[in-house]
């Protein structure tokens, strides 16, 4: 016979010991390469069990109870690719080896696909090496028995968490809808008919974009948003709103899920939705609570500064009246001369009294003002209110201190930017408050410093507190994010501050200020504006 090469099998890794073949089955209609393979394997073990068959009805039952099998493709009754079909479909758990004609390795290879174990065109001379491929046959096929006996157990728990899903989906309390590629809505909870207010019949079969709309600041749709998660295979986070049966909008938080579907269904995107309607409304609250706590916050302070004018005010009017009543009692060649320099002086206090309480009056109509129009004046004069404020509402021992290019123009919309800086000094002030036991007998003072830079202008509020810790300082600006006790604020005033210097064109960033030590001095916050917000730019 010419010694033709074959296709050899080894041992799987990890798939432990090979195992023995103690009965052989040899189905062969060439009863010369019959007798010459069984007397191969009996050389090789004398011991070993042999059945032989010449055609595949008589080899099937000659190979019942075999551990391998050598099996011809030229049967009489059944050939070729058949035979191997019925022999893996009877006898699955038999190892297969086919013999096939020389140089049709072909028909091997295709016969390995429908599930032989390995395929010869000749045996060779040497009995050890036909027995050796029968033993790496049979330590293949229990391979392959085994991993389909975990396959079968994979798809059973693949299965049952399926169940668990849909379990899950079904009695989730958040809406949750499965979307296709086109964007129509394929499945839809009970939690989810109940929020859109519709039977399952009309969501089902409907447009995502149709009841959900997106709202984010990127100016993505739905659509968009849609698309994005099937190419990206990300899973997003949204906001916007979903449409009621009744025409109604309500708040929502979305959350976009990229989810493998069933082989005939394709991918899919699960989008779980709650209704934020109620919760925005208690924030929207907690924003009108804050500003009626920042507007009697407010007028303690106008009420702290005017009461020291108004103070110089009355007392050099009751002087004045007193000078007058004493000036018709007494006459004037009895006035005493130096009195009239009193009276100068009485009036002169009655004035800067009053020029103080009309700067104060200006401020406040200045932040109560909402005028779209910027107005150009001096950053003295914008700075005055806030910096007026914030030291009336401070505690004792806390000074302000206004330095730097304070006579420089800014063109800016003054209510707003003297909240901005209210806000910012306001912080600061409570920052130093909450560290005052700790040093009692240190001057704190918060600082605001102006600085003209070659691209703008910079202003710092800078305080002497205890600084910010760094996931802090990360989102000091996020709107609701507050490091006060729950009921004491309601984050929202650094998140003003961001939005009015942005309007500005500006940008403003928060940190701390270092000694040059390394160690923390306070904290600071920069505005810094663009060079046209600069007077004669």
């Amino acid at each position: 016979m010419p010694n033709t090469s074959s296709f050899a099998v080894t041992p799987l890794p990890g798939s432990g010991p090979a195992l023995a073949v103690a009965h052989i089955a040899i189905v062969d209609a060439d009863p010369e390469y019959a007798a010459h393979a069984a007397a191969m394997l009996r050389r090789h073990d004398p011991a070993v069990v042999l059945t032989q068959a010449a055609t595949l009805e008589h080899g099937l039952n000659a190979s019942a109870g075999a551990d391998g099998a050598i099996v011809s493709m030229d049967l009489p009754d059944t050939g070729g690719l058949e035979a191997v079909l019925r022999f893996t479909e009877q006898l699955p758990q038999v190892a297969l080896i086919v013999r096939v004609a020389d140089g049709d390795e072909g028909v091997g290879i295709a016969a390995l696909a429908l599930g032989a174990q390995d395929y010869l065109s000749d045996d060779g001379g040497d009995p050890g090496a036909l027995y050796r491929r029968l033993v790496h046959a049979r330590t293949r096929k229990q391979v392959e028995v085994e991993l389909r006996a975990t396959r079968g157990q994979l798809r059973g728990k693949i299965d049952e968490l399926a169940r668990t899903n849909d379990e899950i989906f079904r009695l989730s309390f958040s809406g949750m809808v499965q979307v296709d590629a086109a964007g129509t809505i394929v499945a839809a909870n009970a939690a989810a008919t109940r929020l859109l207010d519709r039977p399952t019949g009309q969501v089902v079969g409907s447009r995502v974009a149709d009841l959900f709309d997106d709202d984010a600041p990127d100016g993505r749709d739905t659509t968009l948003v849609l698309s994005h998660t099937f190419a990206d295979r990300h899973a997003v986070e949204r906001t916007g709103r979903f449409a009621r049966s009744d025409g109604s909008e309500r708040l929502a938080a979305f959350q976009y899920l990229p989810v493998a579907g069933a082989l005939d269904e394709g991918d899919r995107v699960l989008i779980g939705f709650t209704d934020r309607t109620e919760e925005r409304a208690r924030a929207l609250q907690d924003v009108h609570h804050k500003a009626l706590e920042d507007l009697g916050r407010l007028a303690a302070g106008v009420a702290h500064e005017i009461r020291g004018p108004l103070q110089f005010v009355t007392t050099s009017a009751r002087f004045l009246e007193d000078s007058l009543e004493r000036l018709v009692f007494d006459g004037p060649s009895l006035f005493d001369p130096h009195l009239v320099d009193e009276m100068r002086l009485a009036h002169g206090e009655i004035s800067e009294g009053l020029t103080r309480v009309r700067d104060i009056v200006t401020g406040i109509n200045a932040v109560a003002s909402r005028a779209r129009e910027r107005e150009e004046l001096p950053i003295a004069d914008l700075l005055r209110f806030p910096v007026a404020i914030a030291r009336g509402l401070a505690a004792p021992g806390v000074g302000l201190v206004l330095r730097g290019e304070t006579s420089l123009g800014i063109r800016v919309h003054p209510g707003l930017f003297q909240q901005a800086l209210l806000n910012l000094l306001l912080n600061a002030v409570h920052a130093i408050e909450g560290t005052m036991g700790a040093r009692p007998n240190h001057a704190h003072r918060v600082e605001l410093y102006v600085s003209r830079e070659a691209d703008g202008l910079c202003i710092d509020v800078r305080d002497d507190g205890p600084g910010l810790e760094e996931d802090v300082a990360a989102r000091a600006f996020e709107p609701f994010f507050s490091t006060k006790t729950v009921g004491s604020g309601t984050g929202q005033g650094l998140a003003i501050v961001r939005q009015i210097v942005e309007q500005h064109g500006g940008t403003v960033v928060i940190g701390n200020r270092l000694e040059a030590d390394g160690s923390v001095a306070g904290a600071v916050a920069s505005i810094r504006l663009p060079l046209e917000v600069v007077a004669g730019h």
